[in-house]
């Protein structure tokens, strides 16, 4: 995946949220107040937040299994991160807030270094390609690509 293709899909999926946790929430808000409304807004946002982290994940990234599962599961993950970090930082500061953003940016520093091995990118390729000139690979077997000498990565 291109980083093009990647911020398409955040793009995607926070156009997405924004649709069905905003708008969802603005009804409820309207409809509802009390204990009972408090624990019916934040369920109905993490499931809508699963419908928009499952729907993007399987109709425009093309996951399924275990990867889909691992994608619903870090998208949920960053939502909850997010959503401690914006209530602390209503409550206890800026400081708080702050240190949050940092462990946020830090979760996603780690989902990109071990997604971006080139043995992760090798076992989940539909199409064997280079994985620096894109180069089908098809059948190649002598371990480098024909077109720009890169070594390639066997599947593991």
């Amino acid at each position: 995946m291109t980083i093009g293709q990647a911020a398409w899909l955040a793009a995607l999926r926070a156009a997405l949220g924004i649709v069905l946790v905003g708008g969802g929430a603005l009804a409820l808000f309207l409809l509802g107040r009390g204990d009972d409304f408090v624990l019916m807004s934040w369920a109905y946002m993490y499931v809508t937040r699963v419908v928009a982290w499952w729907f993007v994940g399987k109709r425009f990234a093309r996951l399924t299994g275990q990867r889909l599962a691992g994608w619903i599961v870090a998208g949920m993950l960053l939502n909850a991160a997010f959503d401690v970090a914006a209530v602390a930082g209503l409550t206890a500061g800026w400081h708080y807030l702050a240190a949050m953003v940092v462990v946020i940016a830090t979760f996603i520093a780690i989902l990109h270094h071990f997604g971006t091995r080139d043995a992760v990118i090798a076992r989940f390729a539909g199409v064997p390609l280079c994985r620096v000139c894109e180069y089908n690979l098809t059948g190649n077997l002598s371990g480098t690509c024909p077109e720009c000498g890169t070594p390639i990565v066997a599947l593991a």
